[in-house]
């Protein structure tokens, strides 16, 4: 080309996580003109913890999110009872972007976990910022009152301690119904 211009190009092929050089060149009948070496770094992928959902007694539901920028590999989660050892769950293959969650059990009830989302491409593994939950302590059932008619509280914990009513009466609550209770007699039994 002749006169002064921009010139650009696209490389393929590029390793992820790469540091290149690179460097002009102004070549005019045998003369040839290099410009300033010039560097820069391929992108990595990206691992992000993010917070959990589901927590009860001795589950919870953790989340990260990926982005392979092209290449694919694998994820996975690091949990712990604060202050004591890691425990790793499987690697799950993975490609492209996305989010990922697993379902972890067997925890303790009322105790602080700490956990972190893992990457790995190639041979590296990266680690997502660390978060963390409280279980909820031992329940023996959960009951929102919100039937509105019958004689049975159900239970929503998923221990199925339902409870049966007697002399209380269904009234308006504060989300939807409740019981009134005399103050005497009135009770539920579970």
């Amino acid at each position: 080309k002749s006169g002064e211009t921009t010139y650009a190009t696209d490389i393929n092929a590029l390793f992820v996580n790469t540091l290149y050089e690179y460097r002009a060149q102004l070549k005019w009948g045998e003369n040839l003109t290099e410009g300033q070496l010039k560097t820069f770094r391929t992108a990595e992928p990206t691992i992000e913890t993010l917070d959990p959902t589901d927590i009860k007694t001795r589950t919870a539901k953790l989340w990260l999110q990926y982005d392979f920028i092209g290449v694919s590999g694998a994820v996975s989660f690091s949990y712990r009872i604060s202050g004591e050892s890691w425990i790793d769950t499987p690697w799950v293959n993975v490609s492209d972007q996305g989010t990922y969650s697993t379902l972890i059990t067997d925890l303790t009830p009322k105790k602080l976990y700490e956990f972190k989302a893992r990457l790995k491409y190639n041979e590296n593994i990266l680690e997502g910022q660390l978060k963390s939950f409280t279980t909820w302590s031992i329940i023996m059932g959960m009951w929102p009152f919100c039937e509105g008619t019958g004689t049975t509280a159900f239970d929503i914990s998923g221990l199925d301690n339902h409870g049966t009513i007697f002399g209380a009466d269904w009234t308006a609550g504060v989300n939807t119904t409740g019981l009134s209770f005399d103050g005497i007699d009135d009770y539920v039994r579970v």
